[in-house]
């Protein structure tokens, strides 16, 4: 997904960065057990990523990574996500 389009699929459908990954893993097929195991991001983390819950994650620096290797995972252009995750 290119990063004009990560924009208007964020402002049209989802108000957040969550919204928009949770519905590109379901989008895809993929079951949260699936990312874990592919990713090595706990679930826990998977998962307050998918709902904001930014408190639930490490500190910027790591939580980055976390939405980087999730973006790839999910096919979507790391540096609109991570620009995306620091704007929120």
């Amino acid at each position: 997904m290119t990063d004009n389009a990560i924009e208007k699929e964020l402002s049209s459908q989802h108000n957040t960065l969550g919204e928009l990954l949770r519905s590109e893993r379901i989008k895809l097929g993929l079951e949260i057990k699936e990312v874990v195991e592919e990713t090595r991001i706990s679930e826990l983390n998977l998962r307050a990523m998918e709902e904001d819950n930014y408190s639930a994650l490490p500190a910027l620096a790591f939580a980055k990574g976390l939405y980087t290797i999730y973006a790839k995972k999910l096919n979507l252009d790391t540096d609109t996500i991570t620009t995306r995750l620091v704007q929120e």
